[in-house]
């Protein structure tokens, strides 16, 4: 087995961190998305409530719920910080970047490998296993200081099955307003 310096270490990571940046900028957008997309079916139902031309039987049981639900995940959300995060983890990749193509020696390096990774928050497993993911995906071949880095077929069906599940979802989450619509707001009358 071909053996690689330990310097491989950095260029995973920061792979990684990168991989991160992206989920967390991605999920910033999906989640702004949803509660723009929620708040306009509750303005929608309002406005048209309002004309005077419908009336809705159950609509403020369901405006009121999509508010509840609307308040709720903003409070989350703005707790999760995600555009925050990411651009630490950008600012984390960035200097693993500059680390890793210095003309330091390998231990220099390596220590101050271990000092950047003290200032900055940590990458999920899920990460890691994205990032190897990704690179089967695009073809790219990954080493460390033990060898060719890889992830078993099994592995790489099972993060599959992940992203298609993670995809449906989100489609659900956006259905799920003109559905409730349809389905408990009945029309009562229109007016003529």
């Amino acid at each position: 087995m071909t053996t690689h310096p330990r310097t491989e270490k950095i260029y995973i990571t920061y792979k990684t961190r990168m991989t991160t940046e992206a989920r967390l900028r991605l999920t910033g957008k999906v989640s702004h998305l949803l509660l723009s997309w929620y708040s306009f079916w509750i303005i929608a139902i309002s406005v048209i409530e309002l004309s005077g031309k419908y009336t809705f039987a159950n609509s403020q049981v369901v405006v009121t719920a999509m508010s509840v639900l609307i308040f709720g995940l903003s409070l989350f959300i703005y707790g999760e910080r995600y555009d925050d995060k990411a651009n630490q983890f950008r600012n984390c990749y960035l200097d693993l970047q500059e680390l890793y193509e210095s003309s330091l020696d390998e231990n220099a390096k390596m220590e101050q490998y271990a000092k950047i990774l003290r200032i900055y928050e940590n990458q999920s497993d899920r990460d890691y296993d994205n990032m190897l993911f990704d690179a089967r995906i695009r073809g790219q071949s990954l080493n460390n200081a033990q060898g060719k880095l890889s992830i078993t077929n099994e592995m790489f069906v099972i993060l599959l099955v992940k992203r298609l599940s993670v995809l449906i979802a989100v489609t659900l989450l956006f259905i799920a307003p003109p559905w409730i619509i349809v389905t408990f707001i009945n029309v009562v009358s229109q007016a003529g």
